[in-house]
């Protein structure tokens, strides 16, 4: 490092100090102060977490008594997801000064205003995501508290422009449900507990929902869904396998959707993880005629486009 420069570390333990000491910042100032602490803590720095418990009261306070998604309360809820995952010990501390109970009674309400765009719940999703990563506790708390509910509409639901998939989506709508499925990836990879109240809450749906965008070429949607998919449907039991696979069966146009992604060459992520999970759906004895049949409704549907 060049002499006189200062390192990330160094500017973002400055940004918390000025963020604790100055009680009499502008809303301007305090703005841009929650901005530069996002974008350090973005990078993964070193951090002294003591600095960082410290601040946390003030970052908490800033959450959930600013206006609704107002630049103040977004950029507080980054701050927080980005300090989160930098230690375990640092998203302990939020948990236990109740970083889950201020985002359902100050934030989930105000993610019905549709006034308040995408803006908060993008902010929502990636910090349930941050929160999940963070600690292993916090994916009951909130689950418990709505938050991954709301997650889980995202996907299904994504209305927030009235836009569904099939009409034009967004990019806010795109880059809104891309989050959500990172919610879904982090939960099933956290516990096998913590997937099965995520597939109670209707999550495998969700990811057969997410595969469904690529019919608008959302190919970075469609990944992130099939990941989560593919991890609801592995390392459990024969009889959970079989339940899960055969409820994604159920799912309408969901084995049609496979065999389509697997033949397609615009995403080889998409098509080798969509083959992976086609196979376990062919190699089962009691789904294998369901998934031959969507094969060959898919190349009927081929040849009478081509012809």
């Amino acid at each position: 490092m060049p002499p006189g420069e200062r390192s990330v570390h160094e500017l973002l333990e400055e940004e918390l100090e000025t963020l604790v000491t100055v009680s009499d910042a502008t809303e301007e100032n305090r703005i841009k102060n929650l901005a530069h602490i996002a974008m350090l803590s973005s990078t993964q720095p070193e951090i002294n977490r003591e600095n960082v418990i410290k601040a946390l009261p003030t970052l908490l306070e800033l959450m959930s008594d600013s206006l609704p998604g107002s630049k103040l309360q977004l950029n507080a809820m980054a701050s927080l997801s980005g300090l989160a995952v930098l230690d375990e010990a640092i998203t302990e501390a939020m948990l236990d000064r109740g970083v889950v109970d201020r985002l359902k009674t100050s934030v989930l309400p105000a993610c019905e205003d549709k006034r308040h765009g995408s803006g908060l719940r993008m902010n929502v999703a990636v910090m349930t995501s941050a929160l999940v990563q963070g600690s292993s506790r916090a994916g009951d708390l909130l689950v418990d508290a709505g938050l991954v509910q709301l997650c889980l509409d995202m996907i299904v639901a994504p209305l927030l422009n009235n836009h569904g998939v099939e009409d034009h989506a967004t990019g806010a709508d795109v880059e809104l449900v891309e989050a959500a499925c990172d919610v879904l990836c982090q939960m099933c990879s956290t516990s096998p507990a913590l997937k099965t109240r995520l597939w109670e809450l209707g999550g495998l749906e969700a990811c057969a929902r997410g595969m469904m965008w690529s019919e608008n070429n959302n190919m970075d949607v469609c990944v992130r869904a099939l990941m989560a998919l593919g991890m609801f449907l592995g390392g459990d039991s024969d009889e959970e396998k079989t339940t899960r696979l055969q409820r994604l069966c159920n799912f309408p146009g969901a084995i049609t959707q496979l065999v389509r992604l697997m033949r397609q060459d615009t995403d080889p992520d998409c098509a080798a993880i969509s083959r992976q999970i086609f196979a376990a759906l062919a190699s089962h004895p009691a789904l294998k005629d369901q998934a031959v049949a969507a094969m060959r409704l898919n190349d009927h549907q081929q040849q009478a486009f081509l012809h």
